[in-house]
C-alpha cells in the first residue's frame, strides 16, 4: 500500500509541476508576446501638435484651361503641398466625366522610389462651345 501511495504521490506533484509550468508560460506569453507584436506591426504612437492660426489658406480664383494636365499644374503648391511632383500625370488609370465636373485616378511618378496615386477632381464648363476644365 505504501508504494501505491508513494507512486501516487510522484504522479500527482509531476502533474502538478506541469501545471505550474505552463501556467508560468501563460503569464510569460501575456505579458512579453504583446510588447513585441506591436514592434513587428510597426505601429507607433504619434503626437501631433498644431501651432496655427486655425486659418484655411485661401483658395485661388479657378483658371480654366483645355486639358486636364494642364489644370493640374496651375498652382501645384496649393493643392498638392510638399508633393509637387504629384500634378505630372504618368499613367492615367481612369476618367470619369458628367455634365459639371471631371475625375481622374492617375499614377505619377517622382523617381523609382517615389510615386503617387492621385484622384483629382476637375470642374467643367463649355466656354464659346468649347470644354474648359480647371481643377476644384
Amino acid at each position: 500500500m505504501k508504494k501505491i501511495l508513494k507512486y501516487l504521490g510522484i504522479v500527482i506533484l509531476i502533474i502538478l509541476g506541469t501545471f505550474v509550468a505552463l501556467f508560468s508560460l501563460l503569464v510569460f506569453w501575456a505579458i512579453i508576446v504583446p510588447k513585441n507584436q506591436s514592434a513587428e506591426n510597426g505601429s507607433v504612437s504619434l503626437n501631433i501638435e498644431y501651432n496655427g492660426d486655425g486659418k484655411m489658406p485661401e483658395k485661388p480664383d479657378p483658371i480654366y484651361v483645355d486639358t486636364m494636365e494642364e489644370a493640374l499644374t496651375i498652382n501645384p503648391d496649393y493643392y498638392f503641398g510638399d508633393d509637387t511632383y504629384a500634378n505630372k500625370v504618368n499613367n492615367v488609370i481612369k476618367v470619369f466625366e458628367n455634365d459639371n465636373y471631371a475625375t481622374m485616378f492617375y499614377i505619377s511618378v517622382k523617381n523609382l522610389k517615389a510615386e503617387a496615386f492621385v484622384a483629382a477632381k476637375f470642374k467643367v464648363r463649355t466656354v464659346n462651345k468649347k470644354k474648359a476644365i480647371c481643377i476644384s
